[in-house]
């Protein structure tokens, strides 16, 4: 198959090395022939260590291609068939790596939705935000509905078709009404949901309409489930034997808000239904990640004991078994007796499930919703142990949220509520030598997550990165001897990012900045790490849906005006009471769970 790269805008790698994964396993091998750059910024593209050709799109109708896979962020697929619509090249033949990347997908469906001219009709910008994910035109409009309003306009959606917009305004506030129902804008800029609400009416297609809402009412679901429509779904955090409704699972949910959850559905950040089986006939198809495996014969990872205290299912045998973090905490708070078996998800998700054994704990620091090879992880396999930990807000009583950073700050040790306070107290009278302005170590950059961030900084200040990912300096390992805390004390900044953006999903990263005195530039957990423990003022935070022009002032302010870095380092930067209330409950819970096994 050959493949021509359109790039509007910064690729993201991660996703696009996902999508062309994607189409060699389904068509066989692929040719990457050249790279569409309109903005003659990202050219320079590389598969495997060749730069690909740059061509300028007016040369594309003189290209034998099978597929043109548009790459970036934050676009709409339609935007860049408008740009190409005077070429005279097949359109059918673009689409979005983002789109490839969606579970179930194939060609064949893509093209049988796409031809099927689908509109959405949603409570919320579901419809807007499958239309980004999935590059299909016009299926869903800017605006949204309280519950009540979306169920009256669906017993008669040709009145409120047939009806003019009214607008409402109180002092600074703009209402706006369609006859008797308010509709509630969904983005920042209302000219921007009155234009996708107009290409939306003058689109429909009733002949292939979707109805789409969520409730967490069951009363609310049983009223949709009455309406006449051949293809409705209602997202629901409980479950139900109605047609119509879709359950979600409570880990999928986590510790957002339900709109949230159905959100990422749409944006594919959340995979738990087949969502172009959805498109295409409402079907109920859940994505049982678990039940699946990349192979027939089961893998378990590397093993390995410490007396009474067995791990499986890690990346490698470690040189130091007893000075882990999970051997000091089971010894020093339960003893050397109790046999427990440790599982990590660094290996087939069907040797835990099917291992014969007692006391089996799960525990994952990783995302297991984002990265392919966790596939099976996702439900912390709960149903087959006794205790599972990890970062994501669940409740079950088999489950205890323990994010891996806790053991980046405090190690497995009895430890009192004083001594704890002492730790934090230590991080956050830290300071950084400002012998260098800013320093990033990484081993890759898979998700886009530090790529944008350096690229955006890279002119305001000298940037080192000491990690294999985009790597200029040996410094970390020739003159301080791998001691990431001792070399990242020498800088005023640390772009620290998680891999992957997933509420709740906190690392060790943002810890490891504040422990060297650093200032961490960070993107993660939404923009929102540990509520309560993490000061957010001490944070600069990356906004990859903003310019990020009042980050980059805030970089040049700190590192000019001294003054105002004094102040801004003068701040509490972890609220050390409450992080340590957090980590002493957590402990005594965990030390209680593990007696009771």
């Amino acid at each position: 198959m050959n493949i021509v790269l359109w790039c509007q805008g910064q690729p993201n790698f991660g996703v696009l090395n996902n999508a062309l994964q994607v189409l060699a396993q389904k068509y066989g091998s692929l040719s990457i022939m050249s790279v569409v750059d309109p903005a003659q910024k990202w050219g320079g593209v590389m598969i495997g260590n060749k730069p690909l050709p740059v061509i300028n799109k007016n040369e594309l109708p003189n290209v034998d291609y099978d597929l043109v896979v548009v790459t970036g962020q934050n676009f709409l697929l339609k935007n860049v068939l408008i740009e190409v619509a005077d070429l005279k090249v097949d359109t059918s033949k673009f689409i979005l790596d983002r789109t490839i990347c969606t579970y179930g997908f194939s060609l064949e469906v893509y093209k049988k939705v796409l031809s099927s001219k689908l509109s959405i009709i949603s409570m919320n910008h579901f419809g807007a935000l499958a239309e980004y994910t999935f590059g299909l035109p016009n299926v869903g409009g800017g605006f949204s509905f309280s519950e009540q309003d979306f169920l009256k306009f669906l017993r008669n959606p040709l009145r409120y078709f047939n009806s003019k917009l009214k607008f409402e305004q109180n002092d600074s506030i703009v209402k706006i009404f369609l006859d008797d129902i308010e509709l509630k804008p969904t983005q920042e800029n209302i000219n921007i949901d009155l234009t996708l609400w107009r290409d939306w009416i003058s689109n429909f297609n009733p002949f292939n309409s979707l109805v789409v809402m969520y409730t967490e009412k069951p009363e609310v679901l049983a009223e949709f489930d009455k309406l006449p429509y051949a293809k409705k779904v209602c997202f629901v955090p409980f479950e139900t034997n109605l047609d119509s409704g879709f359950y979600i699972k409570p880990y999928y949910v986590g510790g957002r808000s339900f709109e949230a959850t159905v959100d990422k559905i749409a944006t594919n950040q959340i995979t738990c239904f087949n969502m172009w089986e959805v498109l295409t006939s409402a079907k109920k198809i859940p994505v049982n990640l678990h039940s699946k495996s990349r192979v027939k014969e089961i893998k378990p990872g590397a093993s390995f004991s410490h007396n009474n205290i067995h791990f499986f299912n890690w990346y490698e045998v470690p040189k130091n078994v007893s000075n882990w973090f999970w051997v000091k905490f089971i010894e020093d708070y339960v003893g050397k007796d109790k046999v427990f078996n440790i599982y990590f998800p660094f290996g087939d998700h069907r040797f835990v499930r099917q291992h014969n054994a007692k006391n089996k704990i799960f525990i994952t620091g990783e995302d297991v919703f984002t990265w392919s090879w966790y596939d099976g992880y996702q439900d912390y396999c709960l149903d087959s142990v006794d205790l599972a930990l990890g970062y994501e807000y669940l409740d079950n009583p088999k489950y205890i949220r323990f994010p891996s950073w806790i053991g980046y700050v405090v190690d497995g040790h009895k430890i009192s509520k004083e001594q704890i306070k002492q730790r934090f107290d230590e991080i956050n009278a830290a300071r950084s030598t400002c012998k260098y302005q800013c320093v990033v170590i990484n081993g890759h950059d898979m998700m886009n997550t530090r790529t944008p961030i350096y690229e955006k900084l890279k002119d305001v200040v000298q940037i080192k990165c000491a990690g294999k990912w985009n790597n200029n300096t040996d410094e970390l390992k020739t003159v301080y001897g791998d001691d990431k805390i001792k070399y990242v004390h020498e800088f005023k900044f640390n772009i620290c990012s998680e891999n992957a953006n997933r509420f709740g999903y906190v690392t060790e990263k943002i810890f490891d900045a504040f422990k060297a005195g650093s200032i961490p530039i960070y993107y993660g957990s939404d923009n929102n790490p540990e509520e309560g423990i993490i000061n957010k003022n001490a944070v600069l935070f990356w906004n990859p849906d903003s310019d990020s022009e009042e980050l980059v002032k805030e970089v040049i302010r700190l590192k000019t005006d001294e003054n105002y870095y004094n102040k801004f380092m003068a701040q509490e930067k972890l609220y050390s009471k409450n992080a340590t209330e957090f980590i002493y409950t957590t402990f005594e819970k965990l030390a209680k769970k593990l007696k009771e096994m």
